[in-house]
């Protein structure tokens, strides 16, 4: 069987590293070793995230949890270790401890509520969270499986869901696709059950559930894992839509000379990534929510206030102009980015749709939280 350190996102960076260290070599340029360095260091960071999926779901997938694209990198690593010490157990609830705070998952919260298939179940979803965060697990863990059933369905319009026996989830090139993500759990949550069994169970057998033969289901390990799936789910979501079940064409081998160019654009593009990166990490540890005050939203809704350069409410009163006006490419050029599978034209015409022969005269923003550094919420009338 492959792995998911053989994925080509990871392999061809590899390989682009290790033809540049050979080119470096008879490259005349000073300071060689500063370059060789980045490469290494480079080099160690990719390496350091390409093995982790592979042993996590070594260790994890067959107690139904598995890697994707946005697990948390830190929880995967802490898990892995705990595993690694034939602390499993532990691993596990670290893994509930982790879902079960809402800051830890805003992100991949947020993420559902755009996300083809979900976006129709979103409040469907939002009404069995809450019940998951007030341990109903008795009611959220059927709604979070018909959710995943129903989801795969739709995406893929094949009257398959995520629980059918034919469902293939792979994916090229892929975490969440790989044959040991979704499929290995997907073959252990349709297991067939046909005895009636009141003992406590630690794996969210769906016949077993929704049929009424494993009555003994809710508890915070089952549910939790329902959570996980869902997430998960979403990533393969994106990844299936994007294209990724199709292998591309073989490419043509690179001659010397693009392969010295793409070395230059790769080192370029990593000095950039790096400096970006370390920017980025400064910035999100001295972070804080902002105190809103009723003075500033009141300003803001008299437009006696100018709004905070580059804000999130800067964003939505450029928009709420766009509306408006009905100026459909500007708001295309805001919102866009989450349909990148459609063209401007196209878009621009689901845009449209959606808003049909409304016509916006006024709005009131109510309050603003900032719950993360890349994520607020702003309620308006």
């Amino acid at each position: 069987m492959s792995t998911i350190s053989d994925n080509p996102s990871y392999t061809d960076l590899i390989n682009q590293i290790n033809s540049a260290k050979l080119i470096l070599k008879f490259l005349p340029i000073g300071d060689k070793d500063k370059f060789k360095k980045q490469l290494t260091t480079i080099e160690e960071q990719i390496n350091a995230l390409r093995f982790e999926p592979d042993k996590f779901n070594q260790y994890y997938s067959e107690r139904g949890w598995i890697a994707y694209e946005n697990m948390n990198s830190d929880l995967m690593r802490n898990t892995i270790k705990l595993a690694e010490d034939n602390k499993r157990d532990e691993g596990e609830q670290l893994l509930i401890e982790y879902y079960s705070k809402n800051d830890n998952i805003t992100y991949l919260l947020m993420r559902l509520k755009n996300r083809s298939g979900f976006s129709k179940r979103y409040e469907l979803f939002l009404k069995a969270y809450d019940d998951f965060k007030n341990k109903r697990y008795h009611s959220c863990i059927p709604v979070f499986l018909m959710i995943i059933d129903g989801v795969v369905d739709e995406v893929t319009k094949s009257n398959k869901g995520f629980f059918a026996s034919d469902f293939n989830p792979e994916l090229w090139n892929s975490i969440v696709g790989h044959e040991s993500g979704l499929s290995r759990i997907a073959k252990i949550y349709a297991k067939t059950r046909k005895k009636v069994n009141t003992d406590p169970i630690t794996l969210p057998y769906r016949n077993g559930i929704l049929h009424g033969k494993d009555i003994n289901y809710d508890n915070a390990l089952v549910a939790t894992k329902c959570l996980a799936t869902i997430f998960a789910v979403c990533d393969w979501v994106e990844q299936y839509e994007s294209g990724k079940p199709t292998k591309p064409e073989h490419s043509k081998p690179k001659s010397l000379l693009q392969q010295l160019k793409e070395f230059n654009e790769t080192l370029a593009s990593a000095r950039k990534q790096q400096e970006e990166y370390e920017k980025m990490q400064a910035e999100i540890e001295k972070w804080q929510p902002r105190q809103i005050s009723e003075e500033y939203l009141r300003n803001l809704n008299l437009q006696i206030d100018l709004c905070t350069y580059n804000s999130p409410e800067e964003k939505l009163q450029e928009f709420m102009t766009y509306f408006s006006k009905k100026n459909y490419g500007k708001l295309h050029d805001i919102i866009a980015r989450y349909h990148s599978d459609k063209s401007k034209g196209q878009y621009i015409q689901t845009i449209k749709s959606y808003i049909g022969d409304f016509s916006l005269r006024d709005y009131t923003i109510i309050s603003i939280k900032d719950y993360a550094p890349s994520i607020s919420e702003i309620e308006c009338n």
